[in-house]
């Protein structure tokens, strides 16, 4: 692999530049439905997982910049 190329597994994901700032989280698939409950309060999911992993973006919403 050349220095250049990025890593072949599935635990990274391409990050780029937006107009505004995002938050992010991530929570483990659980039972409990917690991944249900964040996808309800608005928040996406990003990425290819990697159990038992999930992990999730949302937009700042006003006055909550960085």
């Amino acid at each position: 692999m050349a220095a250049d190329e990025p890593p072949s597994s599935g635990f990274f994901h391409e990050v780029g530049a937006s107009a505004h700032a995002w938050e992010h989280g991530r929570v483990t698939l659980s039972a409990d439905g917690r991944h249900r409950r964040m996808e309800a309060e608005g928040w996406i999911p990003v990425g290819g997982g990697g159990f038992p992993w999930r992990r999730y973006k949302r937009p700042l919403g006003p006055g909550r910049e960085r």
